[in-house]
């Protein structure tokens, strides 16, 4: 496993800003969801070790449910708001955008993702993924798949689903969290702000998703579960000496 220090370099500007850490709810939801993406993740890595990076992290909750299981794990998030809650839980973090990494060449054991993608171009990200992961290093990027709202170039998603999914959530949320941290996660996510941000979100269909990480994670493997696909993408180690790649 490498232990680098990632080193910071040049950041881009996003095409849409996001909205993490403007209400307190969506700290709360995030830290509900952290265990099972932190078992998402680690289902996939395997040992685990070395150094991870949590790429569009957010409050860094899922970092921070993984730190026993690498070396070190960094975050990266464009939102400045994300970056100091994640300052804030003791995890570093980075101002940066996927499409533009700020880190040298093979400095990660491990890149993941969960739901950050499909704010970005895939042509961009993607190779950029491969560039930071070390030879045998591996990526977890989950994201979710165009089953969930109108395929590419149809215009907004629906807000009347968007509110039913919202209402549904706060039984569970009440049974694992309590009455008053469910009404903050159920009051964001039903506030216009993230309504808005929710209809412009874009996804490709399972068939597209598919194609277009098989075209950049050659060899990738696709394990579609609850409303996401989970790409798993190993890269290549270095050939042995005396022997040509």
């Amino acid at each position: 496993m490498s232990g680098r220090a990632p080193a910071a370099g040049n950041r881009s500007r996003a095409r849409r800003q996001p909205l993490h850490g403007r209400c307190g709810g969506l700290r709360c939801w995030e830290d509900l969801k952290a265990p099972a993406t932190a078992a998402l993740i680690r289902e996939h890595v395997g040992t685990g070790g070395g150094l991870a990076l949590d790429l569009g992290c957010g409050s860094a909750a899922v970092a921070a449910a993984l730190a026993a299981d690498f070396d070190g794990v960094v975050g990266l998030d464009l939102d400045p708001s994300a970056v100091r809650q994640a300052r804030a839980r003791g995890v570093p973090v980075v101002r940066g955008h996927a499409e533009r990494l700020p880190f040298g060449d093979a400095g990660f054991d491990c890149v993941y993702s969960y739901g950050a993608l499909h704010h970005t171009r895939l042509e961009r990200s993607l190779p950029e993924v491969a560039r930071v992961l070390v030879p045998g290093g591996v990526a977890v990027l989950a994201d979710f798949h165009g089953d969930l709202g109108p395929p590419a170039g149809r215009g907004p998603r629906r807000i009347l689903p968007i509110l039913r999914a919202a209402l549904a959530a706060f039984p569970a949320y009440a049974r694992r969290a309590g009455t008053l941290t469910a009404l903050r996660v159920t009051a964001y996510r039903l506030s216009p702000a993230w309504i808005r941000h929710v209809r412009r979100d874009v996804f490709l269909s399972p068939v597209e998703f598919r194609a277009e990480f098989q075209t950049f994670l050659q060899e990738a493997y696709f394990h579609q579960q609850n409303g996401l696909i989970v790409v798993v993408w190993r890269k290549s180690p270095e050939p042995a000496p005396g022997r040509t790649a």
